[in-house]
């Protein structure tokens, strides 16, 4: 279903990524970028089923129960600073990013 209410949405990052963290269970996590302050945040993680596609993107409801909407448009697109900590966390084995495409499997 993609019907949803711009009242659920509590993020909309202006860069975002999708990292997938394989440790005991699989799991998704949002590191988000906001460019005025150069904010970031990596979210609590989710499974797929939390995951809707929408015309200008997706929805996705975190473990924390926040719901961040990620546009399409805004995929990738970290700050230099915000890359830099995405290298840090891929120095992890279990640790890689994906597509959002990829994550609906």
């Amino acid at each position: 279903m993609n019907d949803f209410s711009y009242r659920e949405i509590d993020l909309i990052p202006d860069g975002w990524v999708i990292v997938k963290i394989s440790a005991d269970r699989i799991f998704y996590k949002i590191l988000s970028n906001w460019n005025e302050f150069d904010e970031w945040r990596l979210s609590s993680g989710a499974t797929t089923d939390t995951l809707r596609k929408i015309p200008a993107g997706y929805v996705w409801q975190q473990a924390s129960g926040n719901t961040y909407m990620l546009l399409s448009e805004n995929e990738g697109k970290l700050s230099q600073y915000n890359q830099l900590r995405l290298e840090g966390f891929l120095e992890y084995d279990e640790i890689e990013t994906l597509k959002i495409e990829d994550v609906r499997v």
